[in-house]
């Protein structure tokens, strides 16, 4: 399964060039000294829509055939995919809609409605979002692109771990947030297929941890709704996703993150590094911090800081620790 995602990898990073940036993939001092690691970031916060996700919306946006491109397209988002879909489909000239739940953040909506699309709420929770989108997408036949679930999607995503490769000495472990898993499904095929040895640690959110207990129960299972800060991780997955089997295949280790370590992350990057992330980006850095990652002393170990799009409300609270 590997081999054939990486196949769709090598295709889908011809298709959007000069669609998204090459972003660096920096060493940070800081946390090479905090955790005894020579330490990068990939800086996918520096991505034009602030968020890895422009990858593989772009990807699929530029796979459409003539019929879909008529039909538009319709997607559910907690915010990222969406300005992902919502820039690849203007570039495109092509008709989009977006579905968000209740809870999306006020930041990524306001950059929602600078595009030329349609945007909806579709209820409390992501879950609700999802199904209210599959809905519109049956009644209108406009083409729906899952954040995670969509073959170009996830080989969008994975240009990233190819880019990755490229450094002068690849990292031996790559941390990776993870929500339906399609930003692990490819960067991990992608890492794994080149170079095997590489430690693949999935990381996500302790109150939304729908793929930890999927990968532990050997399928994929529904998990209460809590509440996370880390909202672009906040979500059941989809059944029957393609996700599941390619992350299990290429994950070895899951580490969960709670509220106030996300909280602490994004707190101590801005000081350190003067870089504003989402509490979804600040999840490989707070396992980092609170010693969750083992085995890593004098390893080389890489970050994926997968966006920068948090209201500035929550992030003034959270520097001020109101």
């Amino acid at each position: 399964m590997i081999a054939s995602v990486a196949d769709k990898i090598a295709m889908a990073r011809r298709l959007i060039a000069g669609e998204i940036y090459q972003t660096p993939l920096e060493r940070s001092n800081w946390l090479s000294e905090a955790c005894g690691a020579e330490t990068f970031l990939k800086l996918e916060c520096y991505q034009p829509t602030g968020s890895f996700k422009v990858r593989g919306a772009s990807a699929a946006v530029r796979s459409l055939d003539s019929a879909q491109k008529r039909a538009g397209v319709i997607t559910a988002s907690a915010g990222n995919h969406g300005l992902g879909l919502a820039y690849a489909a203007s570039r495109a000239g092509i008709r989009a809609t977006v579905v968000v739940p209740e809870y999306a953040s006020s930041a990524k909506l306001q950059a929602l409605k600078r595009f030329p699309i349609e945007v909806r709420v579709g209820g409390p929770t992501y879950d609700d979002a999802e199904r209210t989108a599959l809905e519109v997408a049956s009644a209108s036949g406009a083409y729906y692109i899952s954040p995670y679930n969509h073959p170009h999607v996830i080989a969008g995503q994975g240009t990233i771990g190819l880019e990755m490769l490229e450094a002068p000495e690849p990292p031996d472990v790559v941390l990776i947030p993870v929500g339906g898993g399609g930003l692990i499904s490819g960067v991990g095929s992608a890492i794994k297929h080149h170079r095997p040895s590489t430690r693949i640690v999935a990381v996500q959110a302790a109150n939304s941890p729908a793929m930890a207990e999927a990968l532990r129960a050997g399928e994929l299972v529904s998990i209460a709704f809590i509440h996370s800060l880390a909202d672009g991780l906040q979500a059941n997955i989809e059944p029957g996703s393609i996700t599941f089997d390619i992350a299990r295949e290429v994950i070895d280790d899951v580490v969960l993150i709670s509220e106030e370590e996300m909280v602490q992350a994004i707190r101590l990057t801005f000081a350190e590094l003067h870089v504003a992330i989402e509490a979804s980006a600040a999840v490989g850095i707070a396992a980092l911090l609170s010693g969750k990652v083992s085995e890593i002393a004098g390893k080389r170990v890489a970050v994926v800081l997968t966006g920068r799009n948090i209201a500035p409300d929550t992030l003034a609270s959270m520097l001020t620790g109101d």
